[in-house]
């Protein structure tokens, strides 16, 4: 079964590809950018196929020749611009077109092609204010997107639903919780880069970290969030059509810098007052969690990793040799 993973090169796409060639899939990569030095010697080792298109989801003609010239049977669309503010004054129309528009080229080709299945890499974001007006969200909840992203990955979701209706595909979204973990890198194309990775990279380097406040949500660790993406991937028939992947597992900032301090005694933080590398939140106050009660119900838990084992993990990634070490020969056995 061949899939096509566009954004593939992005942070969320990383993981998802390194799952589905680890479990031996054809995979093709559809984005704009090659694929990052770090993943390179990580996916030569997999057994599955790997095959990178350099392009653009805004470009119908080209998501078209790839769909068919590769047998695609299923998709994962997650190309997306993950902007902040700056980006969003500076270039709105590349926002929606990329979002949006990619979108719809995405789901045309699936109905000319017969593809069994497109799943949307969706976010916490579609709440957009009730994000962080509430505790706790499920997915009966109404959004109020305010930002650009917000807007567009909540309008992407109707979009999805209603060109699926139309051209009969089975279609799913995976709302995602805020994600961290192995291969979380800018890309280019992602503004807001998640605080657990700005404290690790400064606790690595020995620094100080200086956190405006705590901050305390559902994490979701990168590979469950991938993990998740397969199984509504995979299921036969998902009851469903949103499902909320959040992680049920609330902790803090504080408690990652902790065992950051313990692992890299270089490494010191401040909440509050205090000198050091300021870091970005990216907003003023803790996001609701998600519910992750649909997800679990039918396809068990979305979370495998607790705040320990996501901890012992990703660091043992971070500080792996084979991530740093130089290929031999093209990644992924392309």
């Amino acid at each position: 079964m061949a899939i096509l993973v566009t954004g593939g090169t992005g942070f969320v796409g990383l993981n998802l590809v390194e799952a589905l060639l680890t479990r031996g899939d054809s995979v093709v990569i559809l984005s704009n950018g090659p694929l990052p030095q770090m993943a390179q010697p990580v996916f030569a080792r997999l057994p599955g196929r790997l095959t990178l298109v350099t392009g653009d989801v805004r470009d119908a003609g080209l998501v078209s020749d790839v769909v068919r010239r590769h047998a695609i049977e299923r998709i994962v669309h997650g190309a997306a611009v993950t902007a902040d503010r700056r980006r969003e004054a500076s270039s709105p129309a590349l926002i929606l077109e990329v979002n949006l528009l990619g979108l719809v080229h995405i789901l045309e080709t699936a109905r000319a092609a017969g593809v069994l299945r497109v799943v949307l890499i969706g976010s916490a974001a579609a709440y957009g204010r009730r994000l962080w007006q509430e505790q706790h969200l499920d997915e009966q909840a109404s959004g109020d997107p305010d930002t650009l992203y917000a807007i567009s990955k909540a309008a992407s979701e109707q979009i999805l639903w209603r060109l699926g209706d139309l051209y009969s595909l089975s279609v799913v979204v995976g709302r995602l919780a805020t994600v961290f973990g192995p291969f979380e890198w800018p890309g280019g194309w992602r503004d807001t880069l998640s605080p657990i990775l700005q404290v690790t990279d400064i606790a690595r380097a020995g620094g100080r970290a200086a956190l405006p406040r705590d901050d305390r949500r559902d994490w979701l660790y990168s590979r469950d969030a991938a993990a998740s993406l397969l199984q509504l991937l995979d299921a036969a028939a998902p009851r469903a059509r949103l499902y909320n992947l959040g992680s049920g597992l609330v902790w803090s900032l504080a408690d990652w810098c902790d065992r950051l301090a313990r692992r890299y005694p270089g490494f010191a933080w401040s909440i509050g007052q205090g000198t050091g590398t300021p870091i970005e939140l990216h907003a003023s106050g803790p996001p609701a969690a998600l519910s992750h009660q649909r997800f679990a119900a039918e396809f068990g838990p979305a979370a495998h990793h607790d705040l320990d084992h996501a901890f012992e993990d990703y660091l043992a990634w971070l500080e792996s040799p084979v991530k740093d070490g130089c290929a031999a020969g093209a990644p992924g056995r392309m």
